[in-house]
């Protein structure tokens, strides 16, 4: 099969070789156009063009073939460039290829130059090659370079091998935790080591993952960071290294704490408001309804029904207005107040679904952080009302416990359970449960029980008395 090339540029001072060699080419099938240069000088000034390779004698009057093949590996250095000569000695004939020649061919044994031409513009296209995935291998690494050090201060890029220990960090790392590379790899990137330990690093179960860990900076203080990890694999599917990034997100998360605490504040309130005036209001309302439903039964008046209507709604908006009060501020403001708002929880859970529900609450433990304490309590509402609703159980379990500093907080029942894509695909609840875990810092895990239901874990490093 012919190729066509874009052109072969010959330095030949005879005529006939040169019609010889064009002719060999093309009864090959090597269809190309050959632009024929006598001298140094034409053959300077050719290389302007662009070319597939280059044909040279060896013997040229006033010049040689090897000087032509100085000039082009300076300024062409991938193009092939073959010597065709009369006559070459062994000692000329390894100086050129020493000097970069891809290959010489005898003017007496032409039959050479069709394989010598195709093996040149080959290796040629491999070298092109090479050369460009060089220069985007060092492009590439520039961008990198740069990504790296332009990195904010809350930013550093690291790597991690196949059994999660740090291999490789970013400098910026000495701006965000004040610590240096090697002291980081030291000793700093133990605090992420358990959870690695613990995970399931297969092909397929292994993918991009997001977490927060806390770090303890050089300043003594504790700073936390949202981990974004993508897998490595090799090519029978076992896994490399883990590439990462880490945001220090502490000013993020003190602010959505100051909003929340804020939205809190507020809620209690307004919760307050509703039970000592409205409250009270309503309360004098019904006391003087009930006083003018009686009087006017004494005279048997016909409103007296009406009046005692009207103290029996009122009383049921003070229950209302109390149902919605301890709703805003389900959890007081005691330390204990936390197991004692789960406590009326389960409570109301089981006078109105009949449902068998069981507390367990660590002897003497308290929550001092009330914002703290009202997050977990609402986590765990919407857990224990998701289980309810959709998992129609007959018991529910609610545990609080503290172990080695960690908080943890369990809501488990024996119902339908939770299915797979309700866990992948998470509704607006579930969203809401982890949010207000992040916010104070807690870790939350929704799975199935061993035989039946769902099972939340939320973890808190805190140190409750």
């Amino acid at each position: 099969m012919s190729k066509k090339f874009d052109g072969i540029l010959h330095l030949e001072d005879d005529p006939s070789d040169a019609r010889l060699v064009q002719e060999t080419l093309e009864e090959a099938g090597i269809s190309c156009s050959i632009t024929l240069v006598e001298s140094e000088a034409e053959f300077n000034a050719a290389l302007d063009e662009s070319y597939d390779l280059i044909l040279a004698d060896y013997s040229l009057l006033g010049s040689d073939g090897l000087s032509a093949l100085s000039i082009v590996r300076e300024r062409l250095p991938d193009i092939p460039f073959i010597l065709v000569s009369g006559k070459m000695g062994e000692e000329t004939a390894i100086e050129s290829i020493k000097s970069g020649a891809s290959d010489y061919v005898l003017k007496q044994r032409l039959s050479r130059l069709v394989p010598s031409v195709r093996r040149a513009l080959r290796e040629s296209e491999v070298r092109a090659a090479v050369r460009l995935a060089e220069e985007e291998l060092k492009k590439s690494e520039e961008r990198y370079r740069r990504l790296v050090e332009n990195l904010s201060d809350s930013h550093f890029l690291f790597v991690r091998n196949e059994a999660g220990d740090f291999i490789e960090i970013s400098d910026s790392v000495l701006d965000v935790l004040g610590y240096t590379r090697d002291e980081f790899l030291s000793f700093v990137s133990a605090v992420f080591k358990d959870d690695w330990r613990n995970s399931d690093r297969k092909k397929g179960k292994v993918g991009p993952r997001r977490y927060e860990r806390k770090v303890l900076h050089r300043d003594g203080k504790n700073r936390w960071f949202e981990i974004s990890e993508v897998p490595v694999f090799d090519s029978a599917g076992n896994l490399l290294s883990i590439e990462g990034i880490a945001t220090d997100t502490t000013d993020r998360k003190r602010l959505q704490q100051q909003i929340l605490e804020a939205a809190t504040r507020e809620q209690e309130r307004i919760g307050r408001d509703l039970h000592d005036s409205l409250g009270q209001q309503l309360t004098g309302i019904a006391f003087l309804t009930k006083r003018l439903s009686e009087r006017l039964s004494l005279t048997e008046h016909k409103e007296s029904e009406n009046a005692l209507r009207i103290s029996e709604l009122v009383n049921q908006a003070i229950y209302e207005t109390g149902t919605l009060a301890r709703g805003l501020s389900p959890v007081v403001t005691q330390p204990e107040g936390l197991p004692i708002a789960i406590a009326q929880l389960l409570e109301g859970i089981e006078s109105l679904f009949e449902i068998s529900c069981h507390f367990k609450c660590q002897d003497e433990l308290t929550v001092r952080e009330h914002i703290v304490a009202t997050q977990l309590f609402r986590i765990c509402q919407e857990a224990a009302n998701n289980a309810v609703k959709h998992g129609k159980p007959d018991n529910l379990w609610i545990d609080l416990s503290s172990t080695k500093g960690r908080l943890r907080l369990a809501v488990a029942d024996d119902g339908t359970g939770v299915s797979e894509n309700i866990r992948e695909s998470p509704g607006l609840g579930m969203r809401l449960m982890k949010y207000r875990a992040e916010i104070i810092g807690a870790e939350l895990e929704i799975r199935p029980r061993l035989l039946e239901g769902t099972e939340l874990i939320c973890r808190l490093p805190v140190h409750p008395s």
